[in-house]
């Protein structure tokens, strides 16, 4: 079930430092993956970075720097069974909900959103204790003044439509904030855009768990337990744990007083069987509720359950029974396998994000895989093939293949295309994507260690099939590309390094021609002259031309002193 609620920000830095800043509060997950915010966004005229200044300036352009509130913060929770902690896309898709619950519920208002899924925690003790991720729930900082004119609109129970118009520099009011529409805005929102009813989920949250404990679990106390500052349980939470140690220890009625009341819990009979309990709550404030009623502690603490109660522990005391008082629970475990899931509002009753994925991997099957899946499949049968021996033969090779690899030889970068499944042209993206493994180095390594063990199985003896000797391999797959159209290649190759080379060169000179420029002439360059391959294969400051390099081989000829060959 989708919980709202929404209280004054104390201090608006000091709550956008601990929403942006702080650290994880599960950093001790077994798992050891959460990070502070997964998701952050905006809404209205601000950014992420800036919203505290942004906010501001709003405050100062309508005069109202002297409102003593800056901000309201609002937390909305999602349960494992709508949201599972692991997937990055339930956490998104509250994100994506938020933002329209924010937008209606509070329009013309600047806010900022961060979503996240710590306050994770272990549940048991000793060995049997197990690790509760956090549940998804994302964090709202809303400015007190609003930006614009904007209209809400508020749908009451009986599914009254009114209209409220408000002028631009109107502070948040009683309308907006009233947690009955947040949770009504909610609600809409939840079945529009998530496609469930989550009034109706939270009443079969409240029945199940009435059901395990019997007590009555209300919207509140399901809110102060989802509230990741404060200490997990609500207040009803703390004094249910007094009414259950009383009920499970006294005899009478006036025993069950008296215990309450040792513990600075009063109690006032009204009516027959009705009860009004009062008690200092965990915030320091004084709370009274009713056994009964909407927002009550549950029908186990009327009159009548407890009377039935003490009558069975006074007959279980006569018969020498000793009377012991419960574990104290605040709130029930998170985690218990008969919880119930929300029901989708479509045709098959599935979330409708579950068969878009269904769909998705249809198509995905129908065009041969993912982008990147053939890709690799690409470059794994480039690699394989027995005629490259280096990365001037896998790029000359990978068309054959199904995929186009450009990338200067001994340079980390490389490019890898493939043509699109659904559009013209060709899907193109750096192999780095793909791992470390399928970088340039990474490539070259991998076709190293290829050969490598074709040789070594060839050398095992004449019984292995896997490789072959190098002369063999040439005689098969000479007639893949002529020697100078890979001579060609690799000059190619070598020319646009050393036009990048140069463009870096001229790039880093230009700060300190610059700087040197009202020094008057400075003295040549010998190699201002020079260009492409003389630049190279001159160097700098001797007029002496350096030999031109030896075009690499293509693997080792066989030693003639042997009975074997090498292939590189």
């Amino acid at each position: 079930m989708t919980v709202v609620m929404i209280k004054r920000a104390g201090s608006a830095v000091a709550l956008d430092d601990y929403l942006s800043t702080a650290p994880a509060h599960d950093l001790d997950a077994p798992e050891g993956f959460h990070e502070r915010v997964s998701v952050a966004s905006t809404l209205g005229d601000c950014t992420t970075e800036t919203f505290i200044e942004d906010m501001r300036r709003t405050r100062a352009a309508y005069g109202k720097q002297s409102l003593k509130i800056e901000t309201h913060h609002v937390i909305v929770s999602q349960t494992h069974e709508e949201a599972d902690p692991y997937d990055y896309a339930a956490g998104l898709r509250l994100h994506e909900m938020t933002e329209k619950l924010i937008t209606e519920a509070f329009p013309g208002h600047q806010a900022k959103l961060t979503t996240q899924r710590d306050n994770g925690h272990y549940e048991g003790t000793g060995a049997a204790a197990t690790w509760v991720p956090g549940k998804w729930h994302t964090h709202v900082q809303v400015a007190s003044v609003s930006e614009l004119d904007a209209t809400l609109v508020k749908i009451s129970a009986a599914g009254i439509e009114t209209h409220h118009n408000y002028a631009a520099g109107r502070a948040i009011d009683s309308d907006m904030k009233d947690q009955n529409h947040l949770r009504r805005t909610a609600d809409r929102v939840i079945r529009r855009e998530l496609h469930y009813d989550n009034a109706a989920y939270v009443e079969a949250c409240a029945r199940h768990q009435a059901g395990q404990s019997g007590d009555k679990i209300t919207r509140r106390d399901y809110e102060m337990r989802a509230d990741p500052d404060g200490p997990g349980y609500s207040n009803h939470d703390a004094v249910r744990v007094q009414l259950r140690e009383a009920r499970a220890l006294a005899t009478d009625w006036d025993d069950y007083t008296d215990r309450l009341s040792a513990r600075g819990v009063n109690t006032r009979v009204t009516g027959t069987s009705g009860v009004s309990y009062s008690w200092t709550g965990i915030d320091g404030r004084k709370i009274k509720a009713r056994a009964r009623g909407e927002n009550g502690l549950g029908n186990s603490a009327t009159k009548a359950e407890v009377e039935k109660q003490c009558a069975r522990n006074k007959a279980e005391k006569e018969e020498g029974i000793e009377l012991k008082a419960p574990t104290p629970t605040f709130a029930p475990p998170t985690v218990t396998a008969d919880r119930p899931v929300p029901i989708y509002l479509t045709p098959d009753g599935r979330a409708p994000w579950d068969a878009q994925f269904d769909d998705y991997v249809e198509h995905v099957r129908q065009t041969g895989g993912t982008y990147e899946g053939r890709v690799l499949n690409g470059l794994r049968a480039t690699i394989a093939d027995p005629w490259v021996t280096d990365r001037d033969r896998l790029i000359a090779a990978a068309p054959d293949h199904g995929i186009t690899v450009e990338g200067r030889v001994g340079a980390p970068e490389v490019t890898v295309s493939i043509p699109a499944t659904d559009a013209p042209g060709d899907v193109a993206f750096d192999t780095e994507r793909l791992g470390t493994a399928w970088t340039g180095r990474g490539l070259d390594g991998q076709i190293d260690i290829t050969r490598t063990r074709e040789s070594n199985d060839h050398h095992a003896g004449p019984g292995r099939e896997t490789g072959g000797a190098p002369e063999q391999r040439t005689a098969e797959h000479t007639g893949r590309i002529s020697e100078a159209t890979l001579a060609a290649r690799r000059a190619d190759n070598l020319r646009r390094g050393a036009q990048r080379r140069a463009e870096e060169d001229r790039r880093s000179r230009e700060p300190a021609a610059r700087d040197t420029a009202a020094a008057g002439p400075q003295p040549r360059d010998r190699n201002t002259d020079q260009t492409g391959t003389e630049a190279l294969r001159s160097p700098r400051g001797t007029d002496k031309p350096r030999k031109p390099a030896r075009d690499r081989l293509i693997g080792n000829p066989p030693r003639p002193d042997k009975d074997r060959g090498y292939s590189r």
